[in-house]
């Protein structure tokens, strides 16, 4: 949701669920102009590999972020991003892989906000002044 709101801020303009019926319904309307990223830890949750998979068969782009470089995920993937965390040993899904698989998509953030820098400074100044008053002045 923080990538969501992210990529929103500086022109984008995203979708983000976790309902998998939303999700697959907004797969099957992209494009070969939009780009889907699927994030799972274990790379296997049925959900997230499946809607990746009907977005790339409608032609998007798709992005696996995953800590585990051999999932299914990664085969739905035109680009398989991993970020290992020590956690993968253990049965438990702790926060050091959501902190990995964040830091990916801030990653993703900084590098489309360094390609189109007119662009993503307009949005940083509207933003600033669609929330000027919503900020106290002390």
């Amino acid at each position: 949701m923080d990538a969501y709101y992210r990529f929103m801020r500086i022109g984008y303009n995203t979708f983000y669920s976790v309902d998998s019926h939303i999700m697959r319904i907004s797969a099957s309307k992209l494009s070969e102009l939009d780009v889907a990223i699927g994030i799972s830890h274990c790379g296997k949750t049925i959900d997230t590999v499946e809607t990746l998979k009907i977005a790339r068969e409608k032609g998007a782009k798709t992005i696996a972020i995953t800590s585990n470089a051999g999932s299914p995920i990664c085969n739905e993937a035109d680009i398989c991003l991993i970020a290992y965390s020590d956690e993968i040993r253990y049965p438990i899904e702790a926060i050091s892989s959501r902190l990995a698989h964040i830091a990916i998509l801030d990653a993703i953030c900084v590098a489309l906000s360094l390609k189109s820098k007119e662009r993503t400074s307009e949005c940083i100044d509207m933003m600033h002044t669609l929330f000027k008053p919503m900020r106290t002045n002390k």
